[in-house]
């Protein structure tokens, strides 16, 4: 039986800072990342390297990446009401934002 090889939350949260300093010097506002934006999350998984090491459906990918920043303490998570493009069916979405102590450290952590 081989060993299931991990990434640890921190490869991925540093993945996730890397990302959003690009984005932000390209003038993409914001710090804050949510499921569906898969671009920036696809960018992250290849990053940290976690695509590397575990090829799956890009969904279940997206997912776990989610799960890693949840568990990294420079993010914090909030949920928002998403609605469906009928307007019919409401769902909690999960979304995650740099946590920012005070505007020096937030920014130190952008410059990274």
């Amino acid at each position: 039986m081989t060993p299931v090889r991990r990434l640890s939350p921190r490869a991925i949260g540093d993945a996730a800072v890397t990302v959003l300093a690009a984005q932000r010097e390209q003038g993409w506002p914001g710090d804050t990342i949510t499921r569906g934006d898969c671009a920036t999350l696809d960018d992250i998984a290849d990053r940290s390297g976690f695509l590397a090491l575990h090829p799956m459906h890009p969904l279940d990918r997206h997912i776990r990446v989610l799960n890693a920043l949840e568990r990294d303490p420079r993010f914090e998570k909030f949920l928002f009401r998403c609605v469906d493009s009928g307007g019919v069916r409401e769902r909690l979405v999960r979304a995650f934002r740099l946590r920012k102590t005070d505007e020096r450290n937030a920014e130190d952590s952008i410059a990274r």
